[in-house]
């Protein structure tokens, strides 16, 4: 019979849930120095490639994270798609334009990466800073009060009670923190095709493409080779009824049934599940001393690789705000987050939506992909954190560019690499250098190296804070 142990633990942020979202806000965390616990139910890491493409946005969050290096060597650019059609020559063309790096964007194209493998890359950060995920622990009941969140958890051995400042539920779709918190979750289950979406081991099929078929019943059939593995994703349409058979014997007849090369068959199916679109939101993205991030709070179509690179960003914009008021800031710096990220979440919801219903009515001419999935685009303007006017170039609220500065002892450096880290920049371009506190990074450029002359403040996520003329 399992234990039933009463003994409290203190922290200051509870993380629910150790996907990309759950470790990229415990990583933030401890290198601010916050006494955070991020727990996963599971008991071992998953092992499934789910959302596999990173966008050009969080590779700028993963370059802030110190994790840019691994994942570009372990990631790879998209293949080119190639659609099959019985007694007709292969049609092959590029989803998206491969673009050349810039001064300004130094990560200008999406990259393929199973999401297994950023989990190991995150996973390895937190614990290069002291941090570990606490598997097999899943949350029962939470309990706000006054100044802290009483929370049950249940390990193998029994229950315990974690007293912790904030919790934040990054513990996906199904969230069991959103659920106790009472916070609904607004959308709907569209009545189109569902999709099987496997890792499998194939023999006889060339990873050179990004392969596609469709069957005289019109369902359709995608194998895309994995990188940091020897797999391929397996996708194949299902009607809105269907309960498909899951088994390595039922998914090589899906082979046959589109009329594949007999020569190409499963070997074994490593992970398989069904996906059936769902389009939903939650009401509100916190309940007092509560939060929820990633699909926790909005659910998206697999269509765009949106929904992983949303919670990284969703993970990112909290953390700062958590650690400032942690450390004394104004509590009400947490009611931001929600001013942000719900309008961004709302579009890309929208997006991904869309992206979703033109696959299943236009099939292939749906699956080119541009400026707008890749995040880069996204901004705050108008929002309470914002101050100051900008110029055509630059405003209060958007993304901050990369480019050349110089800091305190007159190197030249990339702006990304004085960002990345806890803290905040200031930037004085073409002005006078100023003395800053609260540990603000201070650095120089020419004000034509990014369209603005004036004092820059940049927030630790790396938006633009403020912009203030020389006076």
């Amino acid at each position: 019979m399992a234990r039933t142990d009463f003994s409290q633990t203190d922290c200051d942020v509870l993380i629910v849930g150790a996907g990309p979202a759950g470790l990229t806000l415990a990583i933030d965390m401890a290198r601010r120095g916050v006494s955070a616990l991020l727990i996963e139910k599971r008991a071992t890491p998953a092992l499934a490639s789910k959302g596999k493409g990173i966008q050009p946005r969080s590779l700028e969050v993963f370059h802030n994270l110190g994790v840019i290096d691994n994942v570009m060597a372990e990631g790879r650019p998209y293949p080119r798609l190639r659609f099959h059609e019985a007694g007709s020559v292969p049609s092959d063309f590029d989803m998206m334009a491969i673009k050349e790096p810039t001064r300004a964007v130094p990560y200008p194209n999406t990259i393929m990466l199973p999401q297994w493998a950023l989990e190991n890359i995150l996973r390895a950060r937190l614990a290069a800073l002291g941090g570990r995920v606490q598997f097999g622990t899943s949350l029962v009941w939470l309990e706000p009060r006054a100044d802290h969140v009483r929370v049950t958890v249940e390990e193998a051995d029994g229950t315990r009670i974690v007293t912790a400042k904030y919790v934040v539920g990054a513990d996906g779709g199904h969230s069991t923190v959103r659920q106790l918190s009472g916070i609904a979750l607004i959308g709907d289950s569209p009545n189109l095709d569902g999709m099987i979406v496997a890792d499998v081991m194939v023999d006889g099929l060339d990873r050179d493409f990004w392969h596609f078929w469709k069957s005289q019943a019109g369902r359709a059939v995608g194998l895309c080779p994995l990188t940091a593995t020897e797999h391929f994703q397996l996708t194949a349409s299902i009607s809105p009824e269907e309960q498909p058979d899951l088994t390595l014997h039922a998914l090589n007849a899906l082979l046959e049934e589109a009329e594949v090369d007999p020569a190409v068959h499963f070997q074994h199916v490593d992970w398989v599940s069904v996906f059936r679109p769902n389009i939903r939101m939650a009401e509100t993205f916190r309940k007092d001393r509560v939060f929820i991030v990633g699909d926790a709070a909005h659910v998206h179509p697999s269509a765009g690789a949106q929904g992983m690179n949303t919670s990284v960003q969703d993970a990112f914009n909290l953390g700062w705000k958590l650690a400032a008021v942690l450390g004394g800031a104004e509590a009400a710096l947490l009611d931001t987050f929600e001013e942000e990220r719900f309008p961004v979440a709302a579009d890309v919801l929208e997006r991904s939506g869309k992206l979703y219903r033109d696959g299943v009515a236009r099939g292939s001419t749906s699956m080119r992909r541009g400026d707008d999935e890749q995040q880069l685009l996204l901004n705050y303007r108008g929002t309470s954190l914002c101050a100051g006017e900008g110029s055509d170039t630059l405003q209060p609220g958007d993304r901050m560019p990369d480019g050349m500065v110089t800091d305190g002892s007159g190197m030249e450096r990339r702006l990304f690499d004085v960002m990345s880290g806890p803290h905040a920049t200031l930037l004085c371009a073409g002005v006078p250098s100023v003395t800053a506190g609260n540990g603000t990074r201070i650095v120089l450029s020419d004000a034509d190296e990014f369209g603005v002359t004036g004092y820059i403040s940049i927030r630790p996520d790396m938006y633009v804070g403020s912009i203030s003329p020389h006076s």
